[in-house]
């Protein structure tokens, strides 16, 4: 599986959001994961952090 971690500041300014999501739903090994610090949407809001991404992608997954 391959995870793609793409962080900017709005959606507007994600470059190749569009591309990464084609890719993404065209090849089933691959996941995107966008994060915006300043979205409009507070849901996409913050930096990456390892387990809460985690979970965003994996609700119920535990850290061992």
């Amino acid at each position: 599986m391959i995870m793609v971690f793409y962080s900017n500041k709005r959606p507007e300014d994600a470059a190749f959001l569009d591309e990464l999501n084609h890719v993404a739903d065209a090849e089933a090994n691959v996941t995107v994961v966008p994060t915006m610090t300043e979205p409009e949407n507070p849901g996409m809001a913050g930096p990456v952090k390892p387990g809460k991404s985690m979970q965003r992608c994996w609700p119920g997954i535990s850290r061992t």
